[in-house]
C-alpha cells in the first residue's frame, strides 16, 4: 500500500534549510506554485484563517503502516514544476528536488527532541511539522519505482509546455481537444443545460446578439456580421461552440448559442480587428476591410459562470435597465453562460410571507435596506438600514423581469435564488410550537439586527416554505432556469453548535433540497463554497462530507469561490464527486487597487481539469465588487475556453495593444512592468484593498506591499511617454489607466509617510511628525484633485444612481444615506469599517482626509503635552464628528470636489505628469525639504485651499 499526500512541499525562493534540517519559509514565496503552502493568514481577522500548512500538518501525521511508502508525488493536478524554485517530493529518507531540468536529492536529517527520533521535520513560517519517518521495511525495489514514476510525469509535462509553447500562434485559437473529464459526465446536468439553453427559439437568439451588435457598432459596420444560432450544429451541443467566417469584408458567425455567437464575434474583434471592451472602456476602432478568417471557438466546460452573492450589494444595487444592459452584453462578449439573477426577490418573499399571515410591519423588521440585501439574503442580518420601501420591492421585480427576459434570449442559464431556511423570528405568532436555532451574531452586528433564526428542517413548514417561494416566483417570471443558488450556512453557525452534527447537516441539506423538488422536480441547487473556506472549525471533514453527499452526485453545483487563492477541490476529494466550477474571486468589498494572481489564474483551472477524478464543470469570476483591474477579468474569461496554459507576457502584451488601439511600445512595457508586480500576488496575502490610506488612522497599521513600489512609478513613467503618441479621442482605456496608475503611486507615497510618521511619533520628535504630517495631508488633497477627472473615480455617480430610485424627498435622503454607510462605517456602529470604502475623489476630500487630519492633529498634540495618545478616545471622536457626519453628508458638498466632464486627455496627462513629478522622489531628502518651504501657507489656507483645488 502506498500511501500519497495531496500537496508537495515547495518552498519559496527565500527558503533554506538550516542545521536541524528545518525548511524555513521567509517571505510569500513564488505565486505560480499554486499549490505550495503559502505562510500562515492568520493575521487575517475577516477572511479564511486557513492555510495549506494545516491540511499538510493533518495528513502526515498519520503514520504509515508497517512497510508502507510514504512520499509527496507530482499530483496531476499541481502545474508543471518551475526551475526558479522547483518541487520538493518526500521518497523515503530523501528528498527528491525537482525542476523543469532535472531533478536531484538530499538526506532529509532526522530532527531533534523528535519522539523517538524517528521523525523528520518540515518548517514553514514559525510552525514545525513532524514527518513520519520512512519505516525500515520500505524496500529498495519500491524507492526505485516511484524515482522513475516521478521522473516519467516530470518529462511528460515538460514536454507538454514545451509542445504548447512551439504550437502557440499569433491569432489565438481556442483548442477543440477534449476538457476536463468531467465534461462527459452528469448526463442530467448536461441535459437540463441543453433544455435551458433553448428555452428561447435560435431565431430570438439570434436576434438578440444582432441587437448587441448594433448598440455596440455604426450601422454600417454592424451589417458586415450575420448570425446563426444551430443547436446541433457541432459535435457536441452541451459545450458553446461557434464558427467564424469572414470572406471579402463580412462575417458569418454560425454558433450553437447565443452566448456562442457572441463570443466568437468579441473573439473576431479582439484577436483580428484589435478592438477592446471593458467595464472601463471601448476601443471599438476596427479596420476598413475586416480581414478573411475561418476559425472554430469552443467552451472548455460546460459552465461559465458570473457573480458572487455580494455583488448585487457592492456594484449592481442601484443600476437600472439601462446598465443591466450593458452588463448583460458584457456577459455575453465574454462568453459567460451561467449568471445569478438575485434580483426581486424580497416582493416574492413578501407575497409569501403575507399569506402565511405575517404583518407589513413584521417583515420590516426582517427585510434590510437595499445597499444590504445580499446580508439579509443569506441571513447575517436582519432590519438594518431598513425600513425596505414597497416601491423598491416592485419595481425590482419589472427590473428582474427585463434581465431574465435578456439572459434567456442570449442562451445564458440564469441562476435564481430559493429558501435557505432563514426566517422571520414574527413566524412564532403563527406557530407558537416551530422549532428553532438561533444562529450566531455575524460581524459584531448587536443582537437585534443579527443572530438570525434558522428553522429545523424537520419542520413541515421547511419543506412548505422552499416549494412555496419557487411556485410564487415562477408564477412571476412566467420561467424557471431550474439552478437555485442557497448558501444555507454562509458565514454562520449555531450558538451552539453540539446538535448539528453531521447527520444533521445531512439532513438539513437533504430537506431543503426535497423542499426545491417539491416545486420543481427537475432543481439543480448551487451553492458557494465559501463556508468550507471561511470557517475550518466548523466544517470538519464529516461535516463536509455529509454536505456534499447529502444530495445526488450530480444535482448539486460547488463553487469553489476563492480557488486562484484557497481552491476547495484538492482537500475535499473533487467535492466529493459533485460538480463543482473554478472560480476567481479576485475582491472584497468593490476597492479599488491594482492588484491580481495573474499565474494562478493561468494554471488553476487547466490543473483542475486534470485532477485525479476530477469532477469540474466550468470557470467562472465571483468577485465581490467590480469595474477594477479589468485586464484580470478578461483573462480569466478567456480562461473557460483554454485547455492549454497561455504565456502570459504575450498575452498581456496583446491586451495592451488592443485596450489603447495600436502600437503602444510604452504601454506595453507599462503593463509588463504591472504583470509582474501589482498583478502577481502571491497567495500570503489576502488584504488586498485594505490599504493604509482607507483606513481609520491608527497606529500598527500594515500596507499590503508584494512588490517593489519602484515598479509602479516605472509604470507610471512609461504611460505618461506613450500619452504623446495616443490620439486624444480614441483612447478611453489610457485615461483610465493613467489615474488608476497615479491613484497607485500616492498611495504607495502615503504608506511611506505615514510608517515614517509612525517612526517619528515613537522617537518623540514633533517636528518630524508635523513634518510627514504634511506630507500625507498633500497627498490627499493630490488624490482627490486627481481623481476627480474620471468619472469612474468619481463618487457623484453611485450617490445618484442611489437617489434615482427615490419617489419623494423622504426617500432621497434614505437611498443616499444607504449608500454612503456602506461605502464607509457599514453598519450602526462601524461594525465593518471601510471593508467597502472606495478610492473616489469625494470620499478621499471628505472621508479619508478629515479623518488624517484629526489624527495628525491628536498626535502632535499628546507628545506636545507629554501624553500618550489615546487611540480608544480618538476612535470615538472620529467616528461621531467625521465618519458619521459623512453618511448624513448633503450632497451638494460631496459633489464639490467632482467634475462631470467626460475625462479630458490633456487634463489627465497634465496632472498625472504633474504629480509623477513631485512624487517620484518621494523618499529623497529633497522632497522633504521641498514640502518644508511650503508648511506655513497650507497650514493657514488648509480647508480654503482644498476646496479651491477640488474646483480647478
Amino acid at each position: 500500500m502506498t500511501k500519497l499526500l495531496d500537496e508537495p512541499l515547495t518552498p519559496s525562493p527565500n527558503a533554506n534549510m538550516n542545521q536541524q534540517g528545518q525548511w524555513r519559509y521567509h517571505g510569500t514565496g513564488d505565486p505560480a506554485l499554486t499549490s505550495g503552502v503559502p505562510e500562515s493568514t492568520a493575521n487575517n481577522s475577516y477572511h479564511a484563517n486557513r492555510s495549506r500548512a494545516n491540511l499538510l500538518e493533518q495528513s502526515i501525521r498519520e503514520e504509515p503502516e508497517d512497510d508502507d511508502l510514504c512520499y509527496f508525488p507530482l499530483p496531476a493536478a499541481n502545474p508543471a514544476p518551475r526551475s526558479k524554485t522547483g518541487t520538493l517530493h518526500r521518497l523515503g529518507d530523501k528528498v527528491l528536488h525537482l525542476t523543469q531540468r532535472g531533478y536531484g536529492s538530499f538526506p532529509l536529517p532526522r530532527g531533534r527532541g523528535a519522539p523517538g527520533g524517528g521523525h523528520k521535520f518540515v518548517q514553514f513560517s514559525d510552525r514545525v511539522l513532524p514527518l513520519p519517518a520512512h519505516r525500515e521495511g520500505c524496500s529498495k525495489a519500491k524507492l526505485g519505482f516511484v524515482a522513475v514514476v516521478v521522473l516519467i510525469i516530470l518529462g511528460l509535462t515538460v514536454g507538454i509546455i514545451v509542445e504548447m509553447r512551439a504550437g502557440r500562434h499569433d491569432h489565438w485559437q481556442p483548442s477543440l481537444s477534449a476538457s476536463s473529464a468531467a465534461s462527459s459526465q452528469f448526463p442530467e446536468l448536461r441535459q437540463q443545460i441543453l433544455r435551458t439553453k433553448h428555452f428561447v427559439s435560435a431565431e430570438s437568439q439570434e436576434n438578440t446578439v444582432r441587437d448587441m451588435v448594433n448598440r455596440l457598432l455604426p450601422r454600417e459596420q454592424a451589417d458586415l456580421f450575420t448570425f446563426s444560432v444551430v443547436p446541433s450544429a457541432f459535435d457536441d451541443p452541451a459545450l458553446d461552440t461557434a464558427n467564424i467566417s469572414s470572406v471579402n469584408g463580412t462575417v458569418r458567425i454560425t454558433g450553437n448559442s447565443g452566448t456562442a455567437c457572441s463570443f466568437a464575434f468579441y473573439h473576431f474583434l479582439k484577436y483580428y480587428c484589435g478592438a477592446h471592451i471593458s467595464w472601463s472602456a471601448r476601443q471599438l476602432q476596427l479596420p476598413a476591410i475586416l480581414p478573411d478568417v475561418s476559425v472554430i471557438v469552443k467552451k472548455a466546460d460546460l459552465l461559465h459562470y458570473y457573480q458572487n452573492v455580494c455583488t448585487s450589494s457592492y456594484s449592481f444595487v442601484w443600476w437600472n435597465w439601462t446598465r443591466w444592459e450593458e452588463e448583460i452584453d458584457w456577459m455575453a462578449l465574454q462568453g459567460i453562460n451561467f449568471p445569478l439573477a438575485f434580483t426581486g426577490q424580497e416582493e416574492i418573499w413578501r407575497r409569501v410571507y403575507t399569506r402565511l399571515g405575517l404583518t407589513e410591519e413584521e417583515l420590516d423588521g426582517f427585510f434590510v435596506g437595499p445597499a444590504f440585501l445580499a446580508w439579509g439574503r443569506m441571513g447575517n442580518i436582519r432590519a438594518w438600514g431598513g425600513p425596505l420601501p414597497r416601491q423598491w420591492m416592485d419595481e425590482q421585480v419589472q427590473l428582474q423581469h427585463q434581465i431574465l427576459a435578456r439572459m434567456q434570449s442570449f442562451g445564458m442559464i440564469p441562476i435564481l435564488p430559493a429558501f435557505s431556511g432563514i426566517v422571520p423570528v414574527s413566524l412564532l405568532r403563527l406557530y407558537p410550537k416551530l422549532n428553532m436555532t438561533r444562529m450566531t451574531n455575524w460581524a459584531g452586528f448587536p443582537d437585534d439586527l443579527t443572530g438570525s433564526y434558522f428553522l429545523d428542517p424537520h419542520e413541515v413548514l421547511f419543506g412548505e416554505l422552499a416549494d412555496l417561494f419557487i411556485t410564487e416566483m415562477n408564477a412571476e417570471y412566467k420561467y424557471t432556469s431550474h439552478f437555485y443558488n442557497v448558501d444555507t450556512f454562509n458565514e454562520q453557525k449555531p450558538r451552539d453548535p453540539s446538535g448539528w452534527d453531521a447527520e444533521f447537516i445531512r439532513e438539513t441539506i437533504a430537506v431543503s433540497y426535497a423542499g426545491m423538488r417539491q416545486a420543481d422536480p427537475n432543481a439543480f441547487w448551487v451553492m458557494q463554497a465559501w463556508m468550507l473556506t471561511f470557517d475550518t472549525e466548523f466544517w470538519t471533514p464529516d461535516r463536509t462530507a455529509a454536505l456534499l453527499t447529502a444530495i445526488p452526485t450530480g444535482r448539486l453545483i460547488m463553487l469553489d469561490l476563492y480557488a486562484e487563492v484557497l481552491p476547495t477541490y484538492n482537500t475535499t476529494r473533487s467535492f466529493y464527486g459533485q460538480p463543482f466550477i473554478w472560480c476567481m474571486l479576485h475582491n472584497f468589498g468593490g476597492v479599488l487597487g491594482l492588484y491580481g494572481r495573474l499565474t494562478s489564474v493561468s494554471t488553476g483551472p487547466p490543473a483542475a481539469r486534470q485532477y485525479v477524478n476530477t469532477s469540474m464543470v466550468g470557470v467562472g469570476i465571483s468577485p465581490e465588487g467590480i469595474n477594477q483591474n479589468d485586464m484580470i477579468y478578461e483573462f480569466m474569461n478567456e480562461m473557460a475556453w483554454r485547455t492549454q496554459i497561455p504565456d502570459v507576457d504575450k498575452w498581456v502584451a496583446a491586451y495592451t495593444e488592443r485596450r489603447y488601439g495600436g502600437e503602444t511600445r510604452d504601454g506595453q512595457r507599462a503593463y509588463h512592468v504591472l504583470r509582474t508586480s501589482v498583478w502577481e500576488c502571491p497567495a500570503s496575502i489576502h488584504d488586498n484593498g485594505q490599504y493604509t490610506i482607507t483606513r481609520r488612522p491608527r497606529f500598527g497599521l500594515w500596507e499590503p506591499m508584494w512588490y517593489e513600489p519602484d515598479q509602479v512609478f516605472t509604470a507610471l513613467d512609461m504611460l505618461l511617454e506613450q500619452s504623446s503618441t495616443l490620439p486624444k479621442q480614441g483612447a478611453p482605456g489610457f485615461l483610465y489607466d493613467m489615474v488608476d496608475v497615479t491613484r497607485q503611486t500616492l498611495q504607495i507615497a502615503f504608506a511611506y509617510f505615514y510608517q515614517n510618521l509612525e517612526q517619528a511619533y515613537s522617537d518623540k520628535r514633533v517636528d518630524r511628525v508635523v513634518l510627514y504630517g504634511e506630507a500625507l495631508e498633500l497627498i490627499l488633497l493630490d488624490l482627490s484633485s486627481v481623481l476627480s477627472l474620471h468619472p469612474s473615480f468619481q463618487l457623484t455617480p453611485w450617490i445618484e444612481a442611489a437617489k434615482s430610485w427615490a419617489r419623494g424627498e423622504n426617500q432621497t435622503e434614505f437611498y443616499q444615506w444607504n449608500a454612503l454607510n456602506q461605502i464607509s462605517v457599514w453598519g450602526p456602529h462601524a461594525q465593518i469599517l471601510d471593508y467597502a470604502t472606495k478610492q473616489w475623489s469625494g470620499v478621499v476630500a471628505y472621508y479619508y482626509q478629515p479623518r488624517w487630519r484629526m489624527f495628525i492633529d491628536e498626535v502632535v498634540a499628546s507628545l506636545a503635552g507629554e501624553k500618550a495618545f489615546n487611540q480608544t478616545a480618538f476612535d470615538q471622536r472620529v467616528y461621531q464628528d467625521v465618519e458619521l457626519v459623512f453618511t448624513y453628508s448633503n450632497p451638494s458638498d460631496l459633489a464639490v470636489a467632482e467634475d462631470q466632464n467626460v475625462a479630458d486627455f490633456d487634463n489627465i496627462v497634465h496632472q498625472a505628469r504633474s504629480l509623477h513629478r513631485r512624487y517620484q522622489d518621494y523618499r529623497s531628502p529633497e522632497f522633504l525639504e521641498r514640502l518644508s518651504s511650503k508648511r506655513s501657507s497650507r497650514r493657514r489656507n488648509g480647508t480654503q485651499r482644498t476646496r479651491k483645488h477640488h474646483r480647478e
